[in-house]
């Protein structure tokens, strides 16, 4: 076993270009940063230094005051020297030499753990007459793999936070991709539409494309836009569930005369996220005109700030005989938003799906305990 603070280096054949001294193996290293450390010539080395002290003596040395290139090093005095079958052998700035003698990688022993056992270090800085030295490989990967976790750990948490704001409902908050049913072509599709939705937002980031829900009750709706409002949240969007009437009762609340909100403020909050959802469009009857006037006023801030809403729309149980569901979702949105609305939500519109299978709700009350 090597002893701990030995330089560790491959060795490879060279040839010195000093005519007559010949291959010797050149022991080098590369750095992290990709600085190489390499050997010379031992006749060369030996002979410099020999020659350095006769030459001396004999004049043969030649002096010559050099700068060097490396900032910070400053002036120092070269010495060269003709060998004996040709070439000189000059010598380098002496703060290189001491810089490169320190960027030497070393052979160390995990100090924190003995089990780690040895291995490279390379050097990392030179502060105040120390040199620092690359920590132990696992440690490292040991402090990483925390770190890595209490980040997941924050995010999570930010993530439940995030989803508690978003206003989903209790039933819907676990709702995903994976966990909606799929049985048929139309659910498929759906599921389909959805998950497209969610990765045309990611590629686009946020941006003006609406998308439209309708159909009957309890035929997954909302499970489909809280699984978008979902996976959008964690991929740090931010989404708010909301409904016609949840919306019109907030505007009411502030003519309160405790109230510290504004109808506007209200307006602007609603225009302050990514994605907002809008369910239950046609649950109760919107006849007033002010109630008209609060649907415009949500939905053409988002308009003119170019921003996406998914729209949940509840169809009659009962629909007229031979109308086509596109026109009854046309007439049905107007009757309950007004021609001003829908018009906003249809010019960037991607898509009007149409939820037209049998209940979940009623499907689930057909299996009773006997």
């Amino acid at each position: 076993m090597a002893e701990e603070g030995k330089r560790v280096f491959d060795t490879r054949k060279k040839t010195c270009p000093v005519k007559g001294h010949g291959e010797y193996m050149e022991k080098y290293a590369v750095s992290k940063r990709g600085i190489a450390f390499a050997s010379p010539c031992p006749r060369c080395e030996e002979e410099l230094s020999g020659f350095l002290s006769d030459a001396a003596l004999l004049g043969k040395v030649k002096l010559r005051r050099m700068t060097c290139p490396v900032p910070g090093h400053g002036e120092y005095m070269e010495r060269s020297v003709t060998a004996r079958e040709g070439g000189t052998i000059t010598s380098i700035c002496p703060a290189c030499a001491a810089e490169v003698r320190r960027r030497e990688p070393i052979l160390k022993i995990c100090p924190n753990n003995p089990d780690h056992g040895e291995y490279a270090a390379h050097y990392m800085a030179h502060v105040r007459q120390k040199t620092i030295y690359a920590t132990c490989p696992e440690c490292e990967a040991e402090r990483r793999g925390k770190e890595e976790a209490v980040e997941a750990f924050e995010r999570n948490r930010d993530i439940k936070k995030m989803i508690k704001a978003c206003g989903i409902p209790e039933r819907f908050k676990n709702c995903n991709f994976e966990n909606y049913v799929v049985e048929h072509d139309g659910q498929a599709n759906a599921h389909y539409v959805a998950g497209r939705y969610v990765e045309f937002f990611l590629e686009k980031g946020r941006g003006e494309f609406n998308l439209i829900f309708y159909g009957s009750y309890g035929t997954g709706k909302t499970h489909l836009a809280c699984a978008v409002a979902n996976k959008l949240i964690r991929e740090g969007y931010s989404v708010k569930y909301t409904s016609v009437l949840r919306v019109t009762g907030e505007v009411k609340g502030t003519f309160k005369k405790n109230s510290v909100l504004s109808p506007n403020d209200i307006f602007a909050k609603y225009a302050s996220f990514d994605l907002i959802i809008l369910d239950e469009v046609g649950v109760g009857q919107i006849n007033s005109e002010w109630e008209h006037g609060v649907l415009f006023d949500l939905i053409n801030r988002r308009y003119e700030k170019k921003l996406p809403t998914i729209v949940i729309c509840n169809l009659p149980e009962n629909p007229p005989v031979g109308i086509p569901p596109e026109i009854l979702l046309h007439e049905h949105l107007e009757r309950n938003l007004t021609k001003k609305v829908v018009d906003r939500l249809r010019e960037n519109c991607v898509e009007d799906l149409l939820f037209d299978w049998q209940s979940y709700r009623r499907k689930k009350r057909d299996f009773r305990i006997t």
